[in-house]
């Protein structure tokens, strides 16, 4: 689990990268799929509304992270619905390592090591019950 230190940390560098980007989330999709076009068919064509749904699960993660057990049924959740559209374990670290490169160019030179440390940390708690729940979605079926 982040520790608190962590999370304030990922907190105020993606409010900053946020505020300083409006094409934030586009650029990560523009980033994935230029550095991993195999990724692009698990996507839909039209990327709006994906584009609504990954910003809506950050800031939802982001405000919910002081409790980050209650996270645990809904990335579980989340990580069953998304191994029903192709996504495997090791498409996980790759989406993790691109969102902290955009987020890194998005917050330019206030980017420190503690802060890609915290997103990293933040990432693999995440990735660690997506997993999870896709293992169980798959196991169940």
């Amino acid at each position: 689990m982040p520790s608190s230190h962590q999370i304030v940390a990922v907190r105020r560098s993606f409010l900053l990268a946020s505020s300083r980007d409006d094409a934030l989330v586009a650029n990560f999709y523009g980033l994935l799929f230029s550095e991993n076009p195999g990724l692009r068919a698990i996507f839909p064509q039209d990327m709006r509304g994906q584009h609504s749904k990954l910003k809506d699960m950050l800031q939802t993660a982001l405000t919910s992270l002081h409790t980050p057990r209650a996270l645990i049924a809904p990335l579980k959740a989340l990580g069953a619905r998304h191994q029903g559209y192709g996504a495997r374990p090791e498409h996980y670290p790759v989406v993790a390592s691109t969102l902290i490169a955009t987020l890194r160019e998005a917050t330019g030179p206030l980017w420190t090591e503690e802060t890609e440390d915290a997103w990293s940390a933040v990432l693999g708690f995440v990735a660690e019950h997506m997993i999870a729940g896709a293992k169980e979605a798959a196991a169940a079926a």
